[in-house]
C-alpha cells in the first residue's frame, strides 16, 4: 500500500480515511439519498448468484472474465446486480491509468457497492503512484422509493459536492483542496460529469480526476489519483500531477463501463 503519510483526498472529508484505501460505500451519499435506499444485492465473483461471497486480491493479472451473455438493454431496463466490476473496463485501459497494477476486488456485501481498484505502486514505477478505482452502485426499490429515484439522489449528491468544491481551495486538517475543473459530460449515461482536483499538505500532494454517471438505478464511478516523488521511495514528499494526460483516459474508462453493463444481460430485470 501507499505511504501512510500520504496527503490526505476529497472523500477523506467526509470519511477521515486516506483516498489510497480501497474504500467501502460512500455512506454520506446514502444517508443523503434516503434511508430506504440500499445497493442491490451483488452476484458472486464467480457469476453464481446468490449471497455475498469474498474473493482473494489479484495482483498483476486478470481479476474476472467478463459476463458470456450480452445484448443492449432496453431503455429504462433496471439493474439487479453487478457479478464483478473488473471486467467492465478494458485492462489496457486501466493499464495506462495504473501501470503494471495490483488488482483489488470488492464484491457487493452488507450494503456497500462493487468495485474494482488498479493501483500501481512506487515499488514497481519507482516516484510514481497512480490508482483507478471503478465501482457500481445498484440501488433497488425500499420503503416506497423508486430505485432510479433513489440512484439520481445518489447521483445529485456527489455532482453538488463537486459543484460546490468550484467555488475555491477549502483546508482541513492541514491539507488544501484545490479544485481544477467540474463539467458535464453529455451523451454518458443519463447523466455524467467529470471533475479534478489537487490536494497538498505536510507531506506533499496528489491530483484527483474523477467520473460519475447516472445510469437508470445504477451509479458509476471512476476516480484516479496520481502524485509523482521526486526523490524516490521511501521518501514521504509526493507532488500532484498534471491531470490533462488522464482525463481522457478516466472519461474512456467510464464509457467502457457504462457501455459493458448496458449489454450485461445478467446484470437487469
Amino acid at each position: 500500500m501507499p505511504p501512510p503519510d500520504a496527503p490526505a483526498a476529497r472523500g477523506s472529508r467526509r470519511d477521515g480515511r486516506a483516498r489510497w484505501a480501497v474504500p467501502a460505500a460512500t455512506s454520506a451519499v446514502t444517508a443523503a439519498v434516503t434511508a430506504g435506499a440500499v445497493f442491490g444485492t451483488a452476484a458472486a465473483l464467480d457469476g453464481r448468484d446468490g449471497g455475498p461471497h469474498r474473493a482473494p486480491s489479484a495482483a498483476g493479472r486478470p481479476a474476472a472474465t467478463a459476463p458470456a451473455a450480452t445484448a443492449p438493454a432496453a431503455p429504462g431496463t433496471l439493474f439487479t446486480k453487478v457479478a464483478s466490476v473488473c471486467p467492465l473496463v478494458d485492462p489496457a485501459t486501466a493499464r495506462r491509468l495504473a501501470p503494471d497494477p495490483e488488482i483489488e476486488m470488492t464484491p457487493a456485501e452488507s450494503g456497500a457497492e462493487a468495485a474494482c481498484e488498479w493501483s500501481s505502486q512506487a515499488r514497481s514505477h519507482p516516484g510514481q503512484l497512480r490508482s483507478v478505482r471503478v465501482s457500481v452502485g445498484v440501488y433497488t426499490a425500499a420503503d416506497g422509493v423508486a430505485g432510479a429515484q433513489a440512484a439520481r439522489g445518489a447521483y445529485e449528491v456527489e455532482s453538488e459536492t463537486a459543484g460546490d468544491a468550484g467555488g475555491g481551495p477549502t483546508v482541513q486538517d492541514g491539507t488544501t483542496f484545490r479544485p481544477l475543473s467540474v463539467r458535464r459530460l453529455p451523451g454518458l449515461g443519463d447523466k455524467a460529469f467529470a471533475s479534478a482536483e489537487q490536494q497538498t499538505g505536510r507531506y506533499g500532494g496528489t491530483t484527483s480526476v474523477t467520473v460519475v454517471v447516472l445510469l437508470r438505478n445504477a451509479v458509476v464511478k471512476v476516480a484516479f489519483q496520481g502524485s509523482d516523488n521526486p526523490r524516490g521511495a521511501p521518501s514521504t514528499t509526493t507532488v500532484p500531477i498534471d491531470p490533462a494526460p488522464f482525463r481522457p483516459v478516466v472519461e474512456q474508462a467510464a464509457r467502457e463501463a457504462v457501455t459493458a453493463l448496458t449489454r450485461c444481460v445478467d446484470c437487469r430485470i
